[in-house]
């Protein structure tokens, strides 16, 4: 029986050791960067019109953020 080698890794092989960290590390970094932008995201849509615009934002850009 003859075997061939396509070069490609199987997904086991991808995903084990550091692979599979680096993919942990990317989902945690995304969560917390998600996270980070509602936070945002509340606080923005709490301010007035007028404090928007003390610090240069209109009430659409806030809402772009979504």
């Amino acid at each position: 029986m003859t075997t061939i080698d396509t070069g490609v890794a199987p997904r086991a092989a991808i995903l084990s050791g550091a692979g599979f960290s680096r993919l942990v590390a990317r989902i945690a970094s995304a969560w917390t960067a998600r996270a980070e932008r509602r936070r945002t995201y509340r606080l923005l849509s709490a301010l007035s019109a007028h404090e928007l615009d003390d610090i240069g934002l209109t009430r659409a850009e806030v809402e772009a953020m979504r």
